[in-house]
């Protein structure tokens, strides 16, 4: 991945991850999606799957989400001396949530897009 196109992924998609009302955020993702696919299906031959934007966006939702996931839990895991383990906030779990959302909300979406270019 380019690292320009990689920021850009990642400010689109941890400002999409803070939106807390789901449809909102269902709403812009999808919109956000469809964009791109449709700036670049104007330039290519490929199927959905196969275009740049797509296969990029795969890789940082998943790197993202995890790495997110993996940052929370260092956070709050028990400590050397056998203390307690924390609960992440609501607002971590919300976020943690909203990638894992974006995830599904990501491969249906595709899927829809991919039968009706067809």
């Amino acid at each position: 991945l380019e690292e320009d196109i990689k920021n850009h992924l990642d400010v689109e998609l941890m400002s999409l991850s803070e939106v807390r009302d789901d449809a909102v955020r269902r709403e812009q993702f999808e919109l956000f999606v469809r964009s791109h696919v449709q700036e670049e299906q104007e330039y290519a031959t490929v199927s959905i799957r196969e275009l740049p934007f797509i296969e990029d966006l795969s890789i940082r939702l998943k790197e993202l989400g995890s790495t997110l996931q993996f940052e929370i839990w260092e956070k709050h895991k028990s400590d050397e001396f056998g203390g307690t383990l924390s609960k992440p906030t609501k607002e971590e779990q919300d976020q943690m949530y909203a990638f894992m959302d974006m995830q599904v909300q990501y491969k249906t979406l595709i899927k829809r897009i991919d039968t009706t270019t067809r």
